[in-house]
């Protein structure tokens, strides 16, 4: 595994990404060299995907690696520090994203697979408000993309400074021997303030999930005319600090897929959504939608 600051990465850290095949995340992107070409087009596209991050909860993009799949394959040694310098891409981010950001660019000396050539790896944090690309968007990290932001959120961002700003995060965790399903649920808090008094609604068309041997209160409701069941946890003892995370159905049991309901069902059909709301003291009520078959199995 590499080190855990990316500002100290060096040539066996970048190798240990691909030998332990880490994935891309909302904290992690992967770009080949060609993405530093000098053009006007591959300079918007760096402040684009600097200023998602940092609209999110910050992270890490390594220039220089080839991807598949989102995850690792090599080292495509195609950055010649003489010609690409750390200065350069330090003036483009800065000259493409307003207001500046501050962010650490740690050179990569690539000394056995490519001498002479580097990698760069680009540690951005996450912003106290929010950023906007060149083409005058603002855009967020989301299931390995940077995607424009809804008003709201870009609202949400310019806030963190004055409140907290709790979002939940989905996975699946699959069981191969019965071919069911764990809704796993974590929450994130991306503002400035702690966050407490806590509580979730989580809503999924009914008869496909089930909370029976979790502390999630469950009950029904009526959306777009079609039944949900609900799962609900409100915890008053709950507290998020700042730029954390809380894995909830860690500590408060699991959301099942029901028997007879496959793993195959669930993520392949374009039907079936979540819905969630949360709310927290000083914190504006949030709410969102996901299709099933895009939640992200780990």
């Amino acid at each position: 595994m590499p080190r855990d600051n990316p500002s100290d990465w060096q040539e066996d850290d970048l190798l240990a990404l691909i030998r332990d095949r880490i994935e891309e995340s909302l904290q992690l992107d992967y770009k080949a060299s060609r993405a530093l070409q000098n053009t006007n087009e591959k300079k918007t596209e760096i402040g684009k995907d600097v200023s998602s991050f940092a609209n999110s909860a910050g992270g890490t993009i390594v220039y220089g690696i080839v991807e598949k799949n989102h995850l690792p394959q090599n080292l495509d040694g195609e950055l010649d520090p003489t010609t690409t310098t750390k200065e350069w891409l330090e003036q483009v981010i800065h000259g493409h994203i307003r207001p500046r950001l501050e962010v650490h660019i740690n050179p990569v000396r690539l000394l056995t697979q490519h001498p002479g050539h580097v990698a760069y790896v680009v540690s951005i944090p996450q912003g106290m408000t929010a950023h906007q690309a060149s083409d005058h968007k603002y855009y967020k990290r989301f299931n390995f993309q940077s995607v424009p932001m809804e008003d709201h959120e870009i609202r949400d961002v310019m806030n963190r400074s004055r409140h907290p700003i709790v979002e939940p995060a989905f996975s699946f965790q699959e069981n191969r021997p019965d071919n069911s399903l764990v809704l796993h649920i974590a929450l994130r808090n991306i503002g400035a303030i702690r966050a407490r008094d806590i509580k979730l609604v989580v809503a999924i068309p009914k008869g496909i999930f089930s909370a029976e041997s979790s502390q999630f209160l469950g009950g029904t409701t009526q959306i777009d005319d079609q039944t949900y069941g609900t799962y609900t946890l409100q915890r008053t003892d709950l507290i998020i600090f700042p730029i954390d995370e809380f894995p909830l159905t860690d500590h408060y049991g699991p959301i099942r897929t029901k028997r007879g309901v496959t793993s195959l069902t669930v993520l392949t059909s374009p039907l079936y959504d979540l819905r969630w709301k949360i709310y927290a003291d000083d914190m504006p009520p949030k709410e969102g939608r996901i299709l099933l078959k895009d939640i992200p199995v780990r």
